[in-house]
C-alpha cells in the first residue's frame, strides 16, 4: 500500500494534469457543484464568456445565462434533486450564453455529472459557436436567394444526375413545355425534346461525362406536352459538388420571340429591297420605255409597209416572210428587256443558292445598259474565268450591283462624251470573291465618305439616301463587306467583297 509520500505525489500529479487541462482545452469547461454555484472556470471559459476566474468563482452559474434561461437550469437542477434522473446530462445541444459585455452568443453545451466523496457536482463543456451559426445563416440565405432566382428565372433550368435522370426542373421550364409539376422527375433528358435528338442529347451527356468538357451548346428542338414544338438553346454542364454526386446542370432558352423577330425583319428587309427594286426601275423607267418602243416603232413600220404592198399587190411570199421575221425578231428583243425587268423586280422570299457572279454581272449589267446608252456611258467589264460560286440571293446581289452601276453612271455625267466610260471587274482574292464598280467622276469628298453607308444620306439633288445603306446591309447580311475608295485615276471605285465556295465551270470573258 502507498505511503503518504507516495499519495501526495499522486495528488500533486493529478491536480497538476487537472489545471493542465483548464488551462490548455480550447473549449469553456465550467465545473459546478449541486446547487449550480461555480467552482472552477477554465482560460477557454475566461476567452468564450469575458470573465476572470475571480470574477465568476463562487457565483450561481446562471451569470453566464440570459435572463431567459435562468429559471429553466433552476428546474433542471430542482427535478434533478427529487427525482435523481438527469434530463440534460450526457446529451450536447445547443444553448444561449451571455458574455459579460451583455451579448447573448450560440453555444454547443454537453453537461455531465461527476460524484466525489463531498457530493455531486457537474461539468460543462461549451463551445462557442457564433461563427458556425453565421456560416450557416448566410448558407441558408445563399440557398434561398439561389432558390428564388431558380424559381423566377426566365429561363428553363434543370438539373440531371450522370445517367441523364432529371432530378428537378424549375417552373419556367414547365411553363415552356406546358406540363405541370412533377411529371417530368425521374424521366431521360431526351424526354423533354424532339424524339429525333435522342441520339445526339446522349451523345453529348456522354461527351460532357468523359471528357468533362464544359458549357456544350446545342440547338434543339423542345417537345411540348400540348404537340408543339419549341426552337431552343440548351446550355449543358458537369456541376462537382464537394461531398455530393455530380450533377448535369442545363438551361433552355426559348428562341420562339428571337425568331419570330428575325423573320419579322427579315420580312421588313424582303419589303423594303424590294420597294428599293422597284424605286429603281421607276427612275429607269425612261430608258425602258425608249429600249422597248425601237423595236415597237420597228414593228408598227413594218406592219404598215408590208400591209400597203399587199393592198397594192406588189410583194411576194418570200418579202412577206422576211417582213415577219424582222418583226419576230423586234418583238423577242422587246421580251427579253420585260424578262429582264420582271425578274429584278418579282416580289420572292430571299432565297441563298450557289450563283455564277460571272453570269449575275453579265444579266445586271444588260439591264444598267438601259441607262448607260442614254447616257452615252461605255461600260469596259473585266471578268476573271473559272471564279469559285457565291451561295448567295442573286436578285439582292444584282440589286447592288445594278446601284452601283446606275451611281457610277451618274458621276459620269460631269464629264465629256469620251470620258464616260465605268469599269466593272470580277477576280478571286484569297477565301473571297471582288466585285468593282469605278467610275472617272468627281469622286466623293473626304467629309462625306463616313457617311457613304448611313441611311438618307445622299449627294444627288433629287435622292433619298438609301440605295448605298441598302447596298451595304445586303452585303453585310451575306458575310461580306462594301467599301468605297478613291479611285487612283481620279472618281471612285465601291468594291463588294463576298465569301466563296468551289470553283465553277469557266465564264466567257464579255467583250469591252
Amino acid at each position: 500500500m502507498p505511503d503518504s509520500t507516495e499519495l501526495e505525489l499522486r495528488l500533486r500529479e493529478v491536480e497538476a494534469r487537472y489545471e493542465g487541462l483548464l488551462k490548455a482545452a480550447v473549449e469553456a469547461i465550467i465545473i459546478i457543484d449541486a446547487h449550480g454555484v461555480i467552482e472552477d472556470f477554465s482560460k477557454g471559459a475566461e476567452r468564450i464568456f469575458g470573465h476572470s476566474e475571480e470574477e465568476v468563482i463562487g457565483q450561481n452559474v446562471k451569470i453566464l445565462m440570459p435572463p431567459s434561461h435562468a429559471p429553466h437550469h433552476d428546474r433542471y437542477i430542482g427535478n434533478f434533486h427529487r427525482t435523481h434522473e438527469p434530463k440534460i446530462i450526457g446529451i450536447g445541444r445547443e444553448v444561449e450564453g451571455l458574455h459579460k459585455s451583455g451579448r447573448i452568443f450560440p453555444l454547443d453545451l454537453s453537461v455531465g455529472e461527476i460524484q466525489t466523496p463531498v457530493g455531486t457536482k457537474f461539468v460543462g463543456i461549451a463551445r462557442d459557436i457564433s461563427r458556425r451559426k453565421l456560416a450557416e445563416a448566410e448558407l441558408a440565405e445563399q440557398q434561398e436567394e439561389m432558390r428564388f432566382i431558380i424559381e423566377h428565372a426566365p429561363v428553363g433550368i434543370f438539373s440531371a444526375d450522370l445517367d441523364g435522370q432529371l432530378i428537378s426542373v424549375n417552373p419556367a421550364l414547365l411553363r415552356l413545355l406546358k406540363t405541370a409539376p412533377g411529371q417530368l422527375e425521374g424521366r431521360h433528358v431526351a424526354a423533354m425534346f424532339d424524339p429525333a435528338w435522342s441520339e445526339r442529347i446522349q451523345s453529348t451527356l456522354s461527351q460532357v461525362l468523359e471528357s468533362g468538357q464544359q458549357g456544350q451548346i446545342l440547338v434543339l428542338a423542345l417537345a411540348c406536352a400540348d404537340g408543339s414544338m419549341a426552337e431552343v438553346n440548351v446550355y449543358l454542364d458537369r456541376v462537382t459538388r464537394t461531398g455530393k454526386a455530380d450533377q448535369f446542370i442545363g438551361q433552355i432558352i426559348d428562341r420562339t420571340a428571337e425568331l419570330s423577330a428575325q423573320a419579322a425583319v427579315r420580312r421588313m428587309q424582303a419589303e423594303i429591297t424590294h420597294v428599293a427594286r422597284l424605286s429603281t426601275l421607276g427612275e429607269m423607267a425612261s430608258a425602258i420605255a425608249h429600249e422597248i418602243n425601237q423595236p415597237l416603232t420597228a414593228i408598227a413600220n413594218q406592219a404598215q409597209a408590208y400591209r400597203r404592198l399587199l393592198q397594192n399587190g406588189k410583194t411576194t411570199l418570200e418579202e412577206i416572210a422576211g417582213g415577219l421575221g424582222v418583226v419576230a425578231e423586234q418583238a423577242l428583243q422587246i421580251g427579253q428587256v420585260v424578262k429582264r425587268v420582271r425578274a429584278f423586280v418579282t416580289k420572292r422570299e430571299s432565297n441563298r443558292e450557289p450563283v455564277n457572279v460571272n453570269s449575275l454581272l453579265t444579266q445586271v449589267i444588260e439591264l444598267a445598259d438601259l441607262d448607260a446608252r442614254r447616257a452615252q456611258v461605255l461600260f469596259e467589264v473585266h471578268l476573271t474565268n473559272s471564279l469559285p460560286e457565291l451561295q448567295a440571293d442573286s436578285v439582292q446581289i444584282q440589286q447592288v450591283v445594278l446601284n452601283l452601276l446606275r451611281n457610277a453612271i451618274d458621276a459620269c455625267q460631269s464629264l465629256e462624251s469620251a470620258r464616260r466610260r465605268v469599269v466593272v471587274r470580277s477576280l478571286l482574292a484569297g477565301e473571297s470573291l471582288i466585285v468593282s464598280v469605278a467610275d472617272r467622276g468627281p469622286g466623293v469628298p473626304v467629309g462625306h465618305q463616313d457617311q457613304l453607308f448611313l441611311p438618307f444620306f445622299t449627294t444627288k439633288a433629287e435622292g433619298v439616301g438609301l440605295g448605298l445603306s441598302l447596298s451595304h446591309s445586303i452585303i453585310q447580311a451575306h458575310g461580306g463587306t462594301l467599301v468605297y475608295r478613291d479611285n487612283p485615276e481620279g472618281g471612285a471605285i465601291f468594291e463588294v467583297r463576298l465569301p466563296c465556295g468551289e470553283a465553277l465551270p469557266a465564264v466567257e470573258r464579255m467583250p469591252a
